[in-house]
């Protein structure tokens, strides 16, 4: 009875050892603060297992967050369907939407948050998460913060109006491939706005017959974005653009300007000025003068409407009064 007892004593103890070293136990949703250097993690999704969730922070405003040694497969049999299960998203980052999405990694492959901070998600369909054991792989550090190699960097305006240089990459040189910048200008003087003056464009296509705003995920583009109170304003521009050499006055206190390049087809670049101004004229056709047009366009339909309420109150009262048999 004793020898059976030990037996079933060890046996408990294997069992909770052999528990606790299973890779398909590992942890994997995760905050973590890369203030203290590198992280790695390799994650094994066995069947069951469905969903991860892990939070980068640098802790630092200059500092963003660079994932390494990214290996995983969770391709759907011959196609990707990034945008449903499988997969594995990155936020936010500099990309359509800030947000890349992608089935399959090789160690090759960097990852660099826009800023300071990260979220890598991964979702397994039920039918994966089934029936195959599946492996993921990272390593976490920190990288300053540039503006380029997928960086967003904020600029601050100085108030004087006085304009400010802006190029692309090796700019007059061509651009080197695969770059992605961005920028926030952030005017000092929030009663100002920000004025963009695009001086040099040459960015050229590789389908020279689309149009700038109709690009593909390899088009080599530049492009504008700032916050309107209708809705945000944006602007794609490569070399066949009719905006070239342009001016853009935008009606907010900052606006954004990214870069991205591809693989194949390497130009100039751009060459652009940037400085803060004071809001244009009521009467200029900006944004505020859209504003007040809108409300007194719905001021002047409510005083419409209220009489035409009141004539019709007025015309129902006669009838009435018609209908009513007088007294004898």
């Amino acid at each position: 009875m004793m020898l059976l007892k030990t037996a079933v004593f060890l046996t408990g103890v294997l069992m909770s050892t052999s528990s606790a070293q299973d890779p398909c136990n590992v942890p994997c949703n995760e905050t973590i603060y890369l203030g203290g250097g590198q992280v790695s993690r390799s994650v094994t999704f066995c069947p069951g297992r469905v969903q991860c969730n892990w939070m980068f922070f640098t802790g630092s405003d200059d500092q963003a967050v660079r994932l390494t040694n990214m290996t995983f497969d969770f391709m759907a049999k011959y196609r990707c369907i990034a945008h449903l299960d499988d997969s594995v998203s990155f936020s936010p980052v500099l990309a359509n939407g800030h947000v890349l999405t992608a089935c399959n990694m090789t160690s090759d492959q960097v990852v660099v948050s826009r800023q300071n901070q990260m979220l890598l998600s991964v979702n397994i369909g039920e039918f994966k998460a089934r029936n195959e054991t599946l492996n993921l792989t990272f390593t976490a550090e920190t990288t300053l913060i540039t503006g380029c190699g997928g960086t967003l960097l904020n600029i601050t305006v100085p108030s004087s109006g006085e304009f400010q240089n802006l190029t692309s990459p090796n700019y007059p040189n061509p651009y080197p491939p695969d770059s992605k910048c961005g920028y926030i200008l952030i005017s000092e003087d929030a009663s100002k706005i920000i004025e963009i003056n695009i001086l040099d464009l040459d960015i050229p296509r590789l389908d020279p017959s689309l149009t700038c705003n109709k690009f593909g995920v390899y088009d080599d583009r530049l492009f504008l974005q700032y916050p309107s109170i209708y809705g945000s304003k944006s602007f794609s521009l490569c070399n066949n653009s009719k905006e070239h050499k342009a001016n853009y006055p935008t009606t907010a206190k900052e606006a954004t300007i990214e870069f991205y390049s591809g693989s194949e087809l390497q130009g100039k670049g751009f060459m652009l000025q940037y400085r803060a101004v004071d809001w244009p004229k009521r009467n200029s056709g900006n944004d505020s003068s859209f504003f007040d047009r809108n409300k007194i366009a719905i001021l002047l339909g409510l005083m419409g409407g209220l009489a035409l309420l009141v004539v019709l109150i007025v015309a129902v009262k006669c009838m009435l009064r018609k209908r009513t048999p007088s007294p004898v």
